[in-house]
C-alpha cells in the first residue's frame, strides 16, 4: 500500500515540477472537453439554420371548379409556403428546378402539375384520382438533408391535404347547414312518419291477415270465374225478369179488387145457402104440383062421374084440363128450374168454401209476398238490373286485370310481405334506438353550425397538448450526456496513449502491482480533472440545460474513473494491443448505448451488445442528472457501472503477470522495428 502511494507521488511530483509535464497533464484535462463542447455547441439546436437548405418549387396547377367554386390548390401551397421560413423555399421553373437539384445548387425539388387541383377535385366524380406532387431529392450532397427536406414535403402535403380539406369541409358543411334547416322544416313531418311507421308495425297483425286474405281471393279465382258466368247466364234472364215484374206490379194493382171479390164470397156463400133452400122449396112444389095435378085428375073424373050420374050438374072438364095442362107446365118448370139449382149449388158451393178457406187462411201472406216483390221490382229491380249489367261489363272487360291484380297481391302478401315486415319491425327498432342514443333537435343544431368554422374543425380536428416529462429546451443538451461520457472515453485513451502505462521503475523499488495501482491512481486523478473540467464547462461555458447538477459534476467524474481503470487496465494487460481494444470497445459503444439513436433502431447484433456496454449505463446516468432523476434507475446504473471496473481489477489481478511476459518478448521484437513503440 505504502509503494502504491508512493509511486502516486512520485507522479504528481514530476508533474508539478516538470513544466513540460504539466502542460501535457494540463492538456489532457482539458483537450477532451473541448471536444465534447464542440460537438455540443456545434449541433445546439440544428434545426433553426434549415432556412439554408434550398429546395426549388414548380408550380404549374391551372385550378379546377369544385362545387361551383373555382379552387387552385398550387396557388394556395405557393401562397403559403412564401411565409414558411423553415426551410429555403426557391420559386423556379421546372428546368431550373431539375438542373439545379443535380448539380446541388437545390437539396430536392417540388413540381406541382397543372392536372393537380383537377385531380383532387374529383373527389366529387364517380373516379376519383389522386394527385400527385413530384419531389425530387439530391441524396448525394448531404446524409442528413434528404431526411430534412422529407419533413419540409411532408409539411408541403399535409398543408395541401389542410387546405383542399378545409375547401371541402366548407362546401359540406354549408350542405349540412342547408340541411338542417330542411329538417327543421320538415321535422312535424318526420315525426308524423315515425309515428306512421310505428302505427304501421302494430297494425301488421291485421296487414297479414288482409294477406291472408288476398291469398285465399287468389286460390278461388277459378270458383269467381265461375259465377263469372253465371252472372252473364243471368244477365240473359233480364227481360224475363222485366216482364215478370210488370205482371208482378199490375198483380199488385189488382190486389184492392179481388180484395172486394173476397170480401163478397160471405154473401156469395149466403145465397148459395138460399139457392139450397128455393131447391128444396122447389121440389116440395113439384110434389104439391103433383098432388094438385093428381087432384085435378080426381076432380075430372069424379065431376064426369058426377056428370054423368046427374047430367043436371053442370061440369066443364075443358077448365079442369086446362088447369091441369098449365099445371103440368109449371111442375115442367120447377122441375127444370129445380135441376138448374140442385147442380148448380152443388158445383159452385165447394170451390166458394174453398175460395173462402183461403182468402181467410192463405190470402194474407201471398198478398204481403205480392206486395214485398212488387216494392222490389219498383223499387229495387232497377238498381239491381243496373249492377248486374255493370258487373257483366266488369267481369267482360276488367276481370283479366283484376284477376291479374289479385295474383300480383297474392304473390306480394306470400313472399314480400313478410320480408316487408322485418323491415318495417327493423325500422321502428332502429328509430326507438336512434331515438335512445341521439335526440333529432340536437343533430338539427349541430348541422345548422358555422359552416367556416366546422371546416376549419375538420382541416385540423385535434390539436395536440404536448406534455413533456422531464423536458429538455433544445437539442444540444439533450445530446450533453453522450458527448460528454463520449469525451470521458476519449481523454482515458488519451492518457494510456500519452502517458506511460506498463514501465515499472527499478528492480526492488516497488513491485508491479504496487505500480499498477500507484500509477492507476494517478490516472484516475487526472481523469476525474476532465471529468470536473468538462462537466462544469457543460455548465457554465456552453450553458447545457441541467437540472442536478452537482450530480451531473459528480456523476461525470465517477464515469472517468471508470473509463480510466477499463482502458489503463486494458493497456497494462495487453499493452499496444489494448490501446486497439480501447478503440474497438468505443466504437462498439457508439452504435450499441443508444446515445444518438434509440437502440431498437439498430441491427439486432447491437441491440444484443447493448446490456454488455458500460457506455448504456453511463449515458443513461447522465441522462437522469440532465432531466431530472429517478432513484431506482440511478442505483442500478452505478450498480452496472461499479460492475465493470470490478472485473477489469480483478482480471488484472490474474492475467497481468502471465501476460507480462508474453509483453515483454513482443516489446523485445517491436523494439526492432524503428516504427513501433
Amino acid at each position: 500500500m505504502k509503494n502504491m502511494f508512493r509511486v502516486y507521488f512520485l507522479d504528481w511530483k514530476d508533474i508539478l515540477t516538470i513544466p513540460s509535464a504539466a502542460l501535457l497533464i494540463f492538456g489532457l484535462i482539458v483537450l477532451p472537453s473541448v471536444y465534447a463542447w464542440v460537438n455540443i455547441k456545434g449541433m445546439w439546436d440544428p434545426y433553426e439554420n434549415t432556412s439554408g437548405i434550398k429546395i426549388a418549387i414548380t408550380n404549374e396547377d391551372t385550378g379546377a371548379l369544385l362545387q361551383d367554386e373555382h379552387i387552385n390548390i398550387g396557388r394556395q401551397v405557393v401562397r403559403n409556403l412564401k411565409n414558411n421560413h423553415k426551410l429555403g423555399w426557391t420559386f423556379v421553373d421546372k428546368d431550373t428546378a431539375y438542373y439545379g437539384v443535380v448539380k446541388g445548387k437545390y437539396y430536392a425539388s417540388l413540381f406541382i402539375p397543372r392536372d393537380f387541383s383537377q385531380k383532387i377535385s374529383s373527389i366529387a366524380s364517380e373516379n376519383p384520382e389522386k394527385p400527385e406532387i413530384v419531389y425530387t431529392v439530391n441524396e448525394k450532397i448531404n446524409a442528413v438533408s434528404p431526411k430534412i427536406t422529407q419533413s419540409g414535403v411532408s409539411t408541403v402535403i399535409n398543408q395541401v391535404s389542410d387546405n383542399f380539406t378545409k375547401s371541402v369541409g366548407n362546401a359540406i358543411f354549408k350542405k349540412f347547414n342547408e340541411a338542417g334547416m330542411t329538417l327543421e322544416k320538415e321535422m312535424p313531418t318526420i315525426l308524423s312518419f315515425e309515428q306512421k311507421i310505428f302505427s304501421l308495425e302494430k297494425e301488421f297483425s291485421q296487414i297479414n291477415q288482409m294477406g291472408d286474405r288476398i291469398i285465399s281471393v287468389d286460390q278461388k279465382m277459378n270458383e269467381l270465374k265461375n259465377r263469372t258466368g253465371m252472372i252473364q247466364e243471368f244477365q240473359k234472364n233480364v227481360p224475363d225478369i222485366d216482364k215478370l215484374g210488370a205482371v208482378i206490379l199490375k198483380s199488385e194493382e189488382s190486389l184492392p179488387k179481388i180484395k172486394v171479390v173476397f170480401d163478397q164470397l160471405a154473401p156469395l156463400q149466403d145465397n148459395l145457402l138460399k139457392l139450397q133452400t128455393a131447391d128444396d122449396m122447389a121440389g116440395n112444389l113439384e110434389r104439391s104440383l103433383t098432388d094438385l095435378e093428381a087432384a085435378v085428375d080426381k076432380a075430372i073424373s069424379k065431376g064426369n062421374a058426377a056428370q054423368k050420374a046427374n047430367p043436371d050438374i053442370s061440369f066443364q072438364p075443358d077448365e079442369l084440363e086446362a088447369i091441369k095442362e098449365e099445371l103440368h107446365q109449371i111442375k115442367n118448370t120447377v122441375q127444370q128450374n129445380k135441376e138448374i139449382l140442385s147442380g148448380r149449388a152443388d158445383s159452385y158451393m165447394d170451390p166458394l168454401q174453398k175460395l173462402s178457406s183461403f182468402a181467410q187462411q192463405d190470402w194474407p201472406a201471398q198478398e204481403q209476398k205480392i206486395q214485398r216483390a212488387a216494392d222490389f221490382m219498383r223499387n229495387e229491380w232497377p238498381a239491381v238490373k243496373q249492377d248486374i249489367q255493370k258487373a257483366g261489363i266488369l267481369m267482360d272487360t276488367q276481370l283479366p286485370q283484376i284477376e291479374q291484380a289479385i295474383h300480383k297481391a297474392a304473390i306480394f302478401a306470400e313472399k314480400d310481405l313478410p320480408a316487408m315486415e322485418k323491415s318495417i319491425t327493423r325500422t321502428a327498432d332502429k328509430i326507438r334506438d336512434f331515438e335512445r342514443s341521439n335526440n333529432l333537435r340536437d343533430i338539427i343544431k349541430a348541422l345548422k353550425n358555422d359552416a367556416q368554422k366546422e371546416s376549419d374543425f375538420l382541416a385540423s380536428p385535434i390539436t395536440l397538448k404536448e406534455n413533456k416529462i422531464f423536458p429538455i429546451p433544445n437539442y444540444g443538451s439533450a445530446m450533453t450526456p453522450f458527448y460528454t461520457l463520449l469525451a470521458l472515453w476519449v481523454g482515458g485513451m488519451l492518457l494510456i496513449s500519452s502517458l506511460k502505462v506498463g514501465e515499472v521503475p527499478s528492480k526492488g523499488e516497488v513491485s508491479p502491482l504496487s505500480f499498477y495501482f500507484g500509477r492507476l491512481m494517478t490516472f484516475a486523478t487526472i481523469g476525474m480533472l476532465q471529468g470536473l473540467v468538462v462537466s462544469l464547462g457543460d455548465r457554465f461555458i456552453i450553458h447545457s440545460y441541467i437540472v442536478d447538477k452537482t450530480w451531473f459534476v459528480l456523476f461525470a467524474m465517477f464515469l472517468s474513473i471508470v473509463f480510466v481503470i477499463l482502458t489503463y487496465t486494458l493497456v497494462s494487460i495487453f499493452g499496444n494491443v489494448g490501446k486497439g481494444l480501447a478503440v474497438i470497445f468505443l466504437v462498439l459503444q457508439f452504435s450499441s448505448s443508444g446515445g444518438t439513436f434509440p437502440v431498437t433502431m439498430t441491427s439486432s447484433f447491437f441491440q444484443k451488445l447493448n446490456p454488455y456496454m458500460p457506455f448504456t449505463y453511463g449515458v443513461s446516468l447522465l441522462r437522469e442528472a440532465t432531466g431530472g432523476m429517478i432513484r431506482e434507475v440511478v442505483l442500478s446504473d452505478l450498480y452496472h457501472l461499479l460492475l465493470f471496473p470490478a472485473v477489469f481489477l480483478i482480471a488484472a489481478l490474474f492475467l497481468r503477470k502471465p501476460l507480462q511476459r508474453i509483453q515483454n518478448r513482443r516489446g523485445a521484437g517491436a523494439k526492432k522495428a524503428r516504427i513501433l513503440q
